[in-house]
């Protein structure tokens, strides 16, 4: 049997989504590989760019190069490029104390020449767990990584990557590295821990489901086409010119933004909409001692349910393109909804929103995306804490220049922000956006303008926006309890589908939980794993797990599954891997559905869930 074969063989064992990738997957990146003569090792040409994968001179070299700042005690290792495999090789010669080793391998097409020369088992028999990222975009590679992260904060990781893969694939490569150093400097680096999102979400969807409607986007689209909206961001440049939003509050629709809903009202300033987002419990200081009433909110259903049950004034709901769970319950309740693009920050999704509405003309204040005069918000907000930036820290930061030509420090995320702003911008050439910040970053796209100049052009239009009278008019239009009764039909539809799901995933736990692989044939334990497998198929195949379920915990499981464990492989231990491969899948899985149950028959009265947000 050759030995591509024999790794198919072992690959349908012990991880069948790297099967299917093998199988069934196209590459990603369309690259040629040819054999170097009389060495172990490939000459690669992707597009404009081509060289080999490890030194044609001296590879031990390369490997004691690549990995002398990788400490001796390291737990975790994230490997980009396997090439050849040498670098694996050099892992499990080298380092004792590893907990995990994950490889991104953008080509299939070089993976595919690995399996045909060395055995995976062999290559992996000495290092106890490798997870394999095979031909994943660079926003699956990226979350998965950061998934298994999460389970291991306190870890030591150290992060490789082959130079040659830097040079074939290097936008693929930046992009990964630039998150993941970030996420390590922010996250791990601090030693905190907090509690995964993805339970976080369930659960403010279920509790804001009940509240009020939706946002009528296209009823807004007639009352503001060709009118100016002004989003007010928290950035320190904000206090220059936000005391001018009084004198413009019936020329534009104004708009608050996060922490600049706190600021405004701090300082006396009431906008049309305030917006948030966040579905963290820390987003209720943003409403402390604020009075409520005074103006709409628009907030999501994954936002903190806590905020919608405090609020008093007018609430919009929108749904955003990640709340699965909920677009789901909309389709099975019958309620149409306009579908908000997700960004990297509630002004990212904020700006959507506007130009959804059709505003003409979009007005940027306070959004500096970065820290000006060392602070991070205006005046007025919870929190006046000064960033000092000493000579140890700034490895943290990056220097950029702000709009007046001087040196401020910002972060990726802030530059995230900036990147999806400006793309934005790019998609509705036909709207005017002016930066009037009056400080922080330029935004390409924007025309700078100093806020005084825009008030006096807006201050000589005649008409003038009824926006109260509008508002009181669109609550008339939608019944709270027409869709109260909607709502309540589609949870019913809803905790019908997901009890299928739950009785079949406990089917799995329960046929597995007592089983000791020890004591079973081989024969009688793979047709076990057969039977199980079937519902396991059942499950991923049904529309509700698929729609509403995976977004939130697929790259979990997929973690499980592209893990393979040198411990139990190879031979008669496959059955085993498997096995522990499905309980692990169910067990976790099992956790997600018994929370969104629980939060169906809380939404139903059955129960109320005593839960308490971890920050």
């Amino acid at each position: 049997m050759s030995c591509f074969k024999e790794n198919l063989n072992f690959l349908k064992q012990s991880s069948e989504s790297l099967y299917n990738t093998i199988k069934k997957e196209e590459p990603i990146f369309n690259v040629k590989v040819h054999p170097v003569e009389n060495q172990d090792n490939y000459y690669v040409k992707n597009e404009d760019r081509n060289c080999f994968l490890h030194s044609i001179y001296n590879i031990n070299r390369e490997m004691e190069w690549n990995f002398k700042r990788v400490p001796e005690d390291v737990e975790n290792i994230i490997l980009f490029g396997l090439g050849c495999g040498h670098y694996v090789d050099y892992i499990s010669r080298n380092y004792k104390n590893l907990n995990k080793v994950i490889v991104v391998e953008p080509s299939l097409d070089i993976f595919k020449k690995l399996l045909e020369k060395k055995s995976l088992y062999d290559m992996l028999e000495n290092i106890d767990t490798v997870t394999f990222i095979i031909n994943k975009s660079i926003e699956d590679s990226t979350s998965i990584i950061i998934e298994m992260l999460e389970k291991n904060l306190k870890r030591k990781t150290s992060i490789v990557y082959n130079l040659s893969y830097k040079s074939l694939f290097e936008k693929y490569f930046n992009s990964v590295e630039e998150y993941l150093v970030q996420y390590i400097r922010n996250t791990m680096t601090n030693n905190a821990t907090t509690e995964n999102f993805k339970y976080k979400w369930i659960i403010n969807t279920f509790r804001n489901l009940k509240k009020d409607n939706l946002l009528p986007i296209d009823e807004f689209k007639e009352e503001f086409q060709n009118k100016t909206a002004i989003m007010v961001s928290g950035g320190p440049s904000l206090e220059k010119n936000m005391h001018l939003l009084k004198k413009v509050y019936d020329k534009s629709v104004i708009f608050a933004v996060g922490s600049a809903i706190k600021i405004l009202d701090s300082n006396g300033i009431v906008p049309h909409f305030r917006v948030t987002i966040d579905g963290s419990e820390g987003q209720l200081n943003i409403f402390k001692e604020i009075d409520t009433k005074v103006c709409p909110l628009i907030f999501s259903e994954s936002s903190f349910y806590g905020i919608s049950e405090i609020y008093k004034g007018k609430m919009f709901k929108i749904a955003l393109k990640s709340d699965f769970m909920a677009k789901y319950i909309y389709d099975k309740s019958k309620i149409e909804y306009k579908e908000i693009e997700i960004g990297n920050s509630v002004a990212n999704i904020t700006l959507d929103i506007i130009c959804k509405m059709k505003f003409k003309k979009i007005i940027f204040i306070g959004q500096d995306l970065c820290y000006s005069e060392n602070r991070l918000y205006a005046k007025g907000s919870w929190t006046q804490e000064i960033i000092k930036i000493d000579e140890g820290q700034r490895t943290n930061f990056v220097e950029e220049k702000d709009i007046h030509g001087n040196l401020v420090y910002t972060t990726i995320p802030f530059l995230n922000i900036k990147k999806s702003i400006e793309m934005k911008i790019r998609d509705n050439k036909d709207k005017i956006f002016i930066n009037a910040t009056e400080g922080g970053l330029r935004i390409d796209g924007t025309v700078e303008k100093n806020m005084q100049d825009i008030l006096e052009s807006l201050e000589s239009q005649k008409n003038y926006l009824r926006i109260d009278e509008f508002l009181n008019k669109i609550r008339l239009n939608n019944s709270d309890i027409k869709y109260a009764k909607k709502i309540g039909n589609g949870i019913s539809i809803f905790g019908t589908e997901l009890e299928q799901i739950l009785e079949m995933n406990n089917c799995i736990v329960d046929r597995l939980r007592n089983i000791n692989t020890e004591e079973l044939q081989k024969d009688t334990l793979r047709d076990i794993l057969e039977e199980v497998k079937k519902k396991e198929k059942y499950i991923k195949n049904n529309i509700l797990y698929r729609k509403a379920i995976k977004p939130y915990v697929g790259k979990m499981l997929d973690i499980i599954e592209y893990s393979i464990s040198s411990k139990d492989i190879g031979n008669t231990e496959d059955s085993k891997e498997q096995f522990k491969i499905l309980v692990n899948r169910a067990i976790e899985l099992r956790e997600y559905l018994d929370l969104v149950n629980a939060m169906v028959e809380e939404f139903k009265g059955k129960r109320r869930l005593n839960i308490k947000y971890e920050e």
